[in-house]
């Protein structure tokens, strides 16, 4: 939890101002113009490809985890690595 901020201290920095001193205005873009340029394009591919790669690769590893979990459940049971209440840095390194 947080404490609330004193009265005295602004809690948001106040709007960026032009060159000529008065506020910046907001900047409107063409989205569907800027959606269509064919770097855009690119730039949408290449995060698919991206994305359904992770993807494909995380449900590959949690399928074979899961079927080790009931091909071999001995074997999942057991840490892998084993370190003892006991050691210490210096025994693991």
């Amino acid at each position: 939890m947080s404490a609330a901020a004193p009265a005295s201290r602004p809690t948001a920095a106040p709007p960026p101002e032009a060159a000529n001193g008065r506020p910046a205005t907001r900047e409107s873009h063409d989205w569907a113009h800027l959606a269509g340029t064919p770097e855009f394009r690119r730039l949408h591919s290449s995060r698919r490809r991206f994305t359904l790669t992770g993807m494909a690769i995380e449900t590959g590893a949690l399928i074979l985890v899961m079927g080790l979990y009931g091909w071999a459940p001995d074997a999942m049971g057991e840490p892998a690595i084993v370190i003892s209440p006991e050691a210490t840095i210096k025994d693991i390194t």
